[in-house]
């Protein structure tokens, strides 16, 4: 349910970005909660659910407890990975390798070794080497199939693209189509996720999710 209804929440409001909230990497200027909004509240909450969860881990006491707690997050990043989220999967993923999370190493003597393998297991597959290499070639086999995309890529690629050279060269007298290209075929992949949509309803219980508050 926890999987669902972060899936539910994210597929809605990545589906309401707009193309001018990249262009330029405006969403890593000052005025970025005036011209990227849609992408600082998702960034905003992948950082929110990152602490919401080790919050959640400390607010038990026991350490057998505690182990239990990691291991549900643990199930339900896995959850969500499965159903191709993976936006909230790095994110829960992320909390659980947060050093305040690793440093509980009394805990961990708890969590089962079952458990200790599928986060070694997503920590491979959301790997930043080779720039997300799994995670890239995962999204290119996904065909008519709904799927939450990383933001964190694309705003990657975005930026690193954006010091490549500017959209007019030759003393203001050409346009560099190519950079212009480059990066529509980065939006095109990016918007893919928009061709399928996940079949989920809201969970009225759960809507605390879409506001986290720690």
């Amino acid at each position: 349910d926890i999987a669902n209804q972060l899936t539910f929440l994210s597929s809605i409001q990545l589906s309401v970005i707009q193309n001018r909230e990249f262009l330029a990497a405006k969403f890593l200027k000052k005025e970025k909660k005036v011209t990227s909004p849609t992408v600082v509240k998702i960034t905003q909450r992948f950082d929110s659910l990152i602490l919401f969860v080790i919050e959640n881990i400390l607010s038990y006491d026991h350490k057998p407890v505690r182990a239990k707690v990691i291991e549900k997050w643990i199930d339900i990043a896995e959850k969500c990975k499965l159903m191709n989220n993976y936006n909230d999967s790095m994110s829960i993923k992320s909390a659980l390798n947060h050093y305040i999370v690793m440093k509980l190493k009394l805990t961990w003597k708890y969590v089962k070794k079952a458990y200790t393998k599928k986060l070694e297991e997503l920590n491979e597959f959301f790997s930043c080497e080779g720039n997300y290499k799994f995670l890239r070639e995962e999204i290119k086999t996904l065909k008519n199939v709904p799927f939450v995309p990383y933001l964190g890529i694309l705003m990657r690629d975005i930026a690193f693209y954006e010091e490549k050279g500017k959209y007019i060269v030759n003393n203001n007298t050409m346009i560099n189509v190519e950079k212009i290209l480059t990066i529509q075929n980065l939006l095109d992949d990016f918007y893919k996720f928009k061709d399928s949509a996940y079949n989920i309803k809201q969970i009225e219980e759960l809507s605390f999710f879409s506001c986290m508050i720690t």
